[in-house]
């Protein structure tokens, strides 16, 4: 396998079975490798395999530098795209999302970018090993890297795995559309069964308003009450102000589809399922588009790296995962508001400029080119979140709402200062964040001195990102007796989901950590510190004076939500360092604690502006 003449890059998908052939034909020869992919079990069982036999590259800092550095680039390339396809499947695609928590295209990208920086600065060792989890990646690299002068390209990936990856593949696409298919009937079934379209709550005639909101078991109270985790107060508010206000529930998989419309039939709320106005042929229509769809066009350059084989392997992970086709029936729901005759003055959402966004601001400009859309950036935001973000040149077409109400001053200015339209982006107040603003107002100081220190640990909703804080922290902090750490896990991404790609379970949890579904108030109230990589609890914690320690991402895109205001947050990525931080706010005066806190206290104060009824006027049009 290696040779003298020139040095060797060999690329090998990440398999144990690969790992010892490698080792068996390397033999004393000296090699550096790296592992490219968001699966941290690939990197640890790899290192147990390799050992000593071959040094390390550590990846984390060059991605979240690389990333940094190429993400302007990145949301201009994207742009560029967007004039060349602009179409409704170009619109719903994650490749024109660039969220890196739906795409790994820009992940993919990054990689690819470190590769060739590395191979390009390295110097000394012959031999180069990379394990690349995408077939699109590697694809990539061995075409890229190829054009590097003094280095030999191997690839390593047998035609019986890459035929058996295509059948799997197709059988996946086979029956997540059969799964597509039945979800939508049973909804459309029990949609219409329960008479979503209730003449006597909504009068055709009238000119309605509609809130788009997300529905999970937390939207209902125990006396069978409704309450919206994301808009609060607002309907009640637009209500008083002589609005006549529909809610569209998007039901998430946490409640069975079942329970939550009987839950929203015994609320006093008006409800419109959007599933009563889908036909049956909307969804054959959507499956066969889906299928029949091909993503082969080559793409124009990034930089010097032709990335149209990760940008091929994305568009076709959309034609097999289910996002895409769920995305695609909003624009029959409007389709079908219109064929029932119904009056929308305004139509307000949440918004992160997602897919589904973008779906339902066409089939408004459609269908209903006269209702007044509204968004609520409902979410905290990071410069990494690349979907809020769009470039100059795709302004003109992007489908965007007419009005969009950010939390507060910091994001109304960033989005402006990024090329939001700003007749069209106003400074709202955080809605959803109320009660961090409530907790903002209260004292400063917290008294410290309990028995134990409490390490609080927040994970996000992405199970792979949570695993990696999970495995970290657990690394940091196992069977140290004077700390003790709590985990509170995403409702979406409960423990089980991350600890499965570990290989773990709740018996695996070391002797002083705990699982905690407690509210997370109620925890912030003992806890002396919060360790998070992309939560938004940083916030929530920052307001009641806990100081917090982001965790870099060694394999993913890094999406700090405080990264604006690096100076009030410490940031590290190794277990060791974690640690060492934790025993630095252990050892911090009572008196410098103070200080930070009202540093604290003000950023908060800065991304979350307060409600008022000038807040809850702009909803009106």
């Amino acid at each position: 396998m290696p040779r003298k003449t020139k040095k060797t890059i060999v690329l090998f998908p990440p398999k144990k079975s690969l790992v010892l052939k490698m080792l068996k034909a390397f033999g004393d020869s000296k090699f550096v490798w790296g592992c490219f992919g968001e699966k941290l079990t690939n990197a640890l069982e790899i290192e147990k395999i390799i050992g000593k036999s071959g040094v390390r590259l550590e990846l984390g800092n060059r991605l979240q530098e690389t990333a940094k550095n190429n993400r302007q680039q990145y949301i201009d390339y994207i742009g560029s795209l967007s004039k060349r396809y602009d179409s409704l499947f170009w619109w719903t695609s994650s490749v024109c999302e660039k969220s890196p928590l739906a795409s790994r295209t820009f992940l993919n990208t990054v990689y690819l970018s470190v590769a060739r920086d590395y191979l390009k600065s390295s110097a000394g060792c012959e031999n180069v090993v990379f394990f690349v989890e995408s077939p699109g990646l590697r694809r990539s690299m061995q075409k890229n890297l190829s054009k590097l002068k003094d280095f030999e390209i191997i690839v390593y990936d047998s035609k019986l795995s890459s035929l058996l990856e295509k059948i799997i593949e197709d059988m996946r696409m086979f029956l997540i559309k059969i799964w597509f298919l039945i979800e939508s009937l049973n909804r459309i079934l029990i949609s219409k069964y329960f008479n979503a379209f209730d003449k006597a709550k909504i009068d055709p005639s009238k000119d309605i308003t509609i809130i788009h909101t997300w529905v999970d078991k937390r939207s209902f109270t125990p006396a069978g009450g409704f309450r919206d985790s994301y808009f609060g107060d607002l309907s009640k508010e637009l209500k008083r102000r002589g609005k006549n206000i529909v809610i569209v529930p998007y039901v998430l998989s946490s409640i069975s589809y079942r329970d939550a419309v009987n839950k929203m039939r015994s609320s006093s709320e008006t409800f419109l399922l959007p599933y009563a106005f889908v036909r049956i042929r909307d969804i054959f229509s959507i499956i066969f588009r889906i299928i029949f769809k091909s993503n082969k066009e080559r793409c124009p350059l990034f930089g010097r790296l032709d990335i149209s084989d990760l940008i091929c392997e994305e568009l076709k992970k959309d034609r097999i995962g289910i996002r895409l086709p769920r995305d695609l029936l909003l624009y029959n729901v409007v389709e079908g508001w219109r064929r029932k005759d119904l009056k929308i003055a305004s139509f307000i959402q949440t918004f992160e400029n997602q897919t589904w966004n973008k779906a339902f601001t066409l089939a408004f400009r459609r269908y209903y080119p006269n209702t007044k859309l509204i968004a609520y950036q409902h979410a905290a935001t990071s410069k990494m979140y690349l979907n809020y973000y769009f470039s100059s040149e795709e302004s003109k077409i992007l489908p965007l709402a007419d009005k969009i109400i950010t939390n507060g001053r910091y994001n109304a200015k960033e989005f402006i200062d990024s090329g939001y339209d700003p007749e069209k982006v106003f400074s709202g107040g955080a809605i959803r964040f109320a009660s961090v603003l409530e907790k903002a107002k209260l004292a400063v100081d917290r008294a410290r001195g309990h028995k134990e220190f409490t390490v609080l640990v927040t994970m996000s909703i992405s199970p792979l990102e949570a695993a990696e804080l999970f495995w970290k922290v657990k690394e940091a902090f196992e069977d140290i007796k004077e700390y003790k750490v709590i985990l509170k896990f995403h409702p979406v991404t409960p423990f089980e989901k991350a600890a499965k790609l570990l290989g773990m379970s709740s018996n695996d949890l070391p002797k002083n950590f705990k699982l905690s579904e407690k509210p997370l108030t109620e925890i912030l109230d003992y806890a002396d510190v919060l360790l998070y990589t992309s939560s938004t609890t940083c916030f929530e914690a920052m307001a009641m004076g806990v100081p917090t320690l982001h965790v870099e991402s060694d394999y993913l895109i890094d999406v700090d939500p405080l990264d604006f205001a690096k100076n009030l947050r410490r940031s590290t990525g190794s277990p060791e360092e974690i640690l060492d931080y934790v025993q630095k706010f252990k050892s911090m005066s009572d008196e410098k604690l103070s200080k930070e806190r009202l540093k604290w206290k003000n950023a908060v104060k800065e991304v979350f502006g307060p409600v008022t009824n000038e807040t809850y006027n702009l909803f009106l049009t």
